[in-house]
C-alpha cells in the first residue's frame, strides 16, 4: 500500500510542478517563498494525497522520497492550517515530519512550514508550563 501511495504523491507532486513551471516559469525550489495554494489547480489534488497518506497509512511506511514530496508540498501551503489540524490527530507522522524538516536542506523554502509546525509544540510547552507554575 505505502508503494502505492509513494507512486501516487510523486505523480501529483510531479504534476503540481509542471503546472507551476508553466505559470511561474522563474520559480525555483530552493528560492521560493513557499506559499503556492492560489491559482494552481494541481495544488490541491497533491495535498489531498498528502492528507490519505498522513491519514491511512503509518509513518513507519514512510520513505524518504514519501517524506520529501510531503514536506514540498506543505512548504507550499500559504498557512498550513489544514495540514496542522490533521497532523495533531497523528502525532507519529508529526513528529516524524517536524524531525524530517528540521534537516531539510531547503531551509529558505521550508522556514514557514518549520515554525508554523512548531507553533502547536509550542503552545503546548507553555500551557504545561502554566500547570507546572499553579
Amino acid at each position: 500500500m505505502s508503494a502505492d501511495y509513494e507512486r501516487k504523491l510523486h505523480r501529483a507532486v510531479a504534476q503540481f510542478v509542471k503546472e507551476a513551471d508553466k505559470k511561474y516559469p522563474n520559480w525555483s525550489e530552493r528560492n521560493d517563498n513557499g506559499e503556492w495554494g492560489i491559482g494552481l489547480d494541481k495544488f490541491d489534488d497533491m495535498y489531498k494525497v498528502i492528507l490519505e497518506i498522513i491519514e491511512y497509512t503509518s509513518c513507519d511506511e514512510a520513505t524518504e522520497q514519501m517524506l520529501d514530496d510531503i514536506l514540498f508540498g506543505i512548504a507550499r501551503d500559504n498557512e498550513c492550517s489544514r495540514i496542522i489540524e490533521v497532523l495533531l490527530k497523528y502525532p507519529d507522522w508529526y513528529a516524524l515530519l517536524c524531525e524530517k524538516v528540521l534537516f531539510t536542506e531547503y531551509i529558505g523554502s521550508y522556514l514557514p512550514v518549520i515554525l508554523l509546525m512548531m507553533k502547536p509544540l509550542m503552545n503546548f510547552y507553555q500551557l504545561e508550563q502554566k500547570i507546572l507554575v499553579s
